[in-house]
C-alpha cells in the first residue's frame, strides 16, 4: 500500500533531471503562506504562542516566484542551447503552463461563486460572473489569488527574455550578468523609491520582475556552468538564508529576535523585494549543492508531499481560515487543536484536488516534445 502511494505521488523521482529538493522548498513556501494567514487572523491561530508567522505570507509567495522562474527558465535555456526549442516544444510549454493552473483554478472559482451565492462568505467571494471572467483573463485576483495573474503573466514574458539573453548576448555572455543587475536594480529602485510595496498588494507583474529574474539569473548561470560540487558549507549557508528570510520577513520573529527599535530594517527588507529575490536565489543555489542536513530536510517526503500539492493548499486554504476564525472566537476549541485540525483538513482537500484534477490534467500533452536533459 505504502509503495503504491509512494509511486503515485513521487513517480517523477526517477527522471534524471529531477531536483527533488526543490519540492521541499516549495513545501516551505506554501507553509509560510498558510501559517502567516493563520497568525494574521484576528483570532491568531497558532500551534504555540511563539510560533507566530505574521507577515510572512508574501515572503512565501516570493519563494514561489523564484522557484517557478528558475525551473521554467532553466528548461527554456536548455532547450535553446541544445536547439530543441521547436514548435512542439513551445506548444507543450504553453499547454503545460495552462493545465498547471487553470483546471483547478476554474473549479475553485466556480465553487466560490456557488458558496457566495448560497449565502456564505467562507470564500474568496466571486459575487457574479464578471468576477469569474476577470480572474480567468488575469485582470483580477481576490485574496491569495492575486499572485496567479502575476505569475502567469511571467510565464508569457519569460520566453522572450530568455531569447534576448541567448541571442543578443550570444557571443558576449559576460554581459548577461550586468544586464540582469541593471534591469533588476532599476526596477527595484523605482518601486522602492515610489513606495510600491509599503501598503496593499500590487497586482501588476512588472514590479515583481526583480524577484522572478533572480530565479532566471540562477538558471542562466547554472546552464552555463558545470560547477555542482556539493559541500556541507552549503547546508549551513542554506539554513542561515532560510532563517534570515523568516526573521526579517516576519514581524513577530523580527520583534522578538532583532528588536522592534530596528523596524526600519524590517521595512527595508519587505519593501525592497530584490533582497528577498536574491536571498531565495542563493537558497536554491545552496539546496542544489547541499550534502547532508539541508538535503535531508528538503528531500524529506512529508515536506515534499506538501510541495507537490502546494497549489491546492494555496488556493483552497483561505476560506477554511475564515471558518476556523469563527471556531476560535467561539472559545470552545484551543488554538493548538484548531491549528492541527486546519492543517489536516487543508491537506486532505488539497490531496483530493491533486488526485482528481491536477494530476490527470498534468498527463495531457498536445504533442510529445523531445526530452531536454
Amino acid at each position: 500500500m505504502l509503495n503504491k502511494i509512494n509511486q503515485y505521488f513521487f513517480s517523477a523521482d526517477t527522471k534524471p533531471d529531477r531536483n527533488i529538493a526543490l519540492d521541499g522548498l516549495r513545501g516551505i513556501a506554501v507553509l509560510l503562506v498558510v501559517f502567516s494567514h493563520l497568525s494574521n487572523s484576528p483570532s491568531e491561530i497558532n500551534l504555540l504562542p511563539f510560533l507566530n508567522f505574521t507577515a510572512l505570507g508574501k515572503t512565501g509567495v516570493y519563494l514561489f516566484f523564484v522557484l517557478s522562474s528558475y525551473l521554467l527558465d532553466r528548461q527554456i535555456l536548455l532547450a535553446i542551447q541544445r536547439e530543441k526549442d521547436d514548435l512542439r516544444f513551445w506548444k507543450n510549454y504553453f499547454l503545460r503552463r495552462f493545465l498547471r493552473i487553470y483546471p483547478l483554478y476554474i473549479f475553485l472559482l466556480c465553487c466560490y461563486f456557488l458558496i457566495y451565492n448560497l449565502g456564505s462568505e467562507y470564500c474568496i467571494c466571486m459575487r457574479d460572473l464578471k468576477d469569474i471572467i476577470a480572474h480567468l483573463f488575469l485582470a483580477e485576483g481576490f485574496g491569495p489569488f492575486w499572485s496567479i495573474p502575476v505569475e502567469f503573466k511571467y510565464y508569457l514574458v519569460s520566453p522572450f527574455l530568455m531569447y534576448i539573453i541567448t541571442d543578443v548576448f550570444n557571443s558576449k555572455k559576460s554581459l548577461v550578468l550586468p544586464f540582469f543587475i541593471v534591469l533588476m536594480g532599476s526596477i527595484s529602485y523605482y518601486t522602492y523609491s515610489n513606495d510600491y510595496f509599503s501598503e496593499g498588494i500590487i497586482k501588476e507583474m512588472w514590479p515583481y520582475l526583480p524577484v522572478f529574474l533572480s530565479g532566471s539569473l540562477l538558471a542562466f548561470l547554472e546552464v552555463n556552468s558545470n560547477d555542482f560540487e556539493k559541500s556541507r558549507l552549503f547546508d549551513l549557508l542554506g539554513f542561515m538564508l532560510i532563517i534570515a528570510a523568516i526573521v526579517f520577513g516576519g514581524s513577530y520573529f523580527f520583534a522578538e529576535i532583532i528588536g522592534w527599535k530596528h523596524s526600519h530594517l524590517f521595512s527595508f527588507f519587505r519593501e525592497n523585494i530584490l533582497l528577498q529575490g536574491l536571498l531565495f536565489m542563493l537558497t536554491i543555489y545552496c539546496s542544489n549543492r547541499s550534502a547532508s542536513l539541508l538535503k535531508w530536510l528538503l528531500e524529506f517526503k512529508g515536506l515534499r508531499y506538501i510541495g507537490l500539492v502546494s497549489f491546492g493548499v494555496y488556493t483552497i486554504h483561505w476560506p477554511i481560515v475564515k471558518l476556523f476564525e469563527e471556531l476560535k472566537e467561539s472559545g470552545e476549541y484551543s488554538s493548538s487543536l484548531l491549528w492541527i485540525a486546519f492543517i489536516l483538513l487543508v491537506l486532505l482537500l488539497s490531496t483530493l484536488a491533486h488526485v482528481f484534477i491536477e494530476k490527470p490534467y498534468s498527463k495531457i500533452s498536445l504533442l510529445k516534445s523531445r526530452k531536454v536533459n
